[in-house]
């Protein structure tokens, strides 16, 4: 049996916590393109809308976060730690910037960014 390096176990985790990352960002991305997030009110009732219906194409800057999520995985050695801290800046100034829509919903996977740049930190 062999036994793996602290190191090894780092990274492990940072593989991982940046997987949840992606995970967390896809889970929204579709559930803000599928779910109806957006409400109106008719004569008839209140009628909900997705976003896709009312803004048409441009639902697709939600797969945005996604990439900026995986980037780290996309990158081997050295890189890693440079681009991990840069999607971890990127997606949060995203989450900033879209706070008052869609922004509240990539907290959790701007976190788990935030946490697998830590755990390369000690590498």
């Amino acid at each position: 049996m062999t036994t793996r390096t602290w190191n090894d176990q780092q990274a492990k985790s940072a593989r991982c916590w940046t997987l949840g990352a992606v995970a967390l960002s896809l889970v929204a991305a579709v559930a803000l393109l599928l779910v109806p997030v957006y409400a109106s009110a008719t004569p008839s009732g209140i009628t909900g809308r997705r976003a896709t219906d009312v803004i048409g194409g441009r639902a697709l800057l939600f797969l945005v976060p996604v990439a900026l999520s995986a980037l780290p995985l996309l990158v081997a050695g050295a890189p890693r730690k440079a681009s991990t801290l840069a999607a971890t800046v990127l997606l949060g100034a995203f989450c900033l910037l879209t706070l008052p829509s869609v922004g509240i919903f990539l907290i959790p996977s701007a976190v788990c960014l935030l946490v697998a740049f830590t755990r390369l930190l000690t590498r």
